[in-house]
């Protein structure tokens, strides 16, 4: 399976909802919340090319730009709220992982919060590089489990899953 930046996301926000995005249940399209992200980052930096596709010529990489700047050599992550920004740095990480993998070098990351007007510089490092493998084989494991972790084993906070494309479905 190519994992891509959603899966890297939704490992920090909710294994579960990770298994459930893998296995094509996606109920992303209908949820306000993502309906506002995507809005922000059309938006904002309107000079900007966002959603750079990435691929190679033997596949999509499922890497997601929201914009490059070629002076700094920087991907930007345009991200709604700071609430997971350990998910929003990991998912930039993954992105210079995939690309470093590729013989892309010296790549900088940048998360930009437009409304909260703050930036946040993203260092990839050798430790960074190791903690990528062990979260690639970790998604790989929750994806081939036989069905999603319960919401119980998923462990997440009932505030945090009100405001979930997937609450519905977990909760009914």
């Amino acid at each position: 399976m190519n994992i891509t930046g959603v899966h890297i996301s939704y490992y920090f926000l909710c294994k579960r909802k990770l298994w459930l995005f893998a296995h094509s249940i996606q109920m992303e399209k209908e949820n306000e919340n993502v309906a506002i992200g995507k809005l922000i980052s059309e938006t904002t930096y309107e000079r900007k090319k966002h959603e750079i596709e990435v691929e190679d010529e033997l596949e999509r990489l499922g890497i997601k730009i929201d914009f490059f700047d070629k002076q700094t050599n920087t991907i930007h992550e345009i991200k709604k709220s700071d609430s997971f920004e350990i998910a929003h740095t990991f998912q930039l990480l993954f992105y210079i992982y995939v690309l470093k993998q590729r013989g892309v070098e010296n790549l900088k990351g940048m998360i930009d919060y437009p409304k909260l007007k703050k930036r946040i510089d993203v260092e990839f490092s050798q430790q960074k590089e190791n903690e990528m493998k062990n979260i690639l084989e970790d998604i790989q494991r929750l994806i081939k489990l036989n069905e999603p972790l319960t919401v119980k084993e998923a462990n997440i906070k009932l505030s945090v899953c009100k405001k979930c494309s997937y609450y519905e479905l977990c909760y009914s």
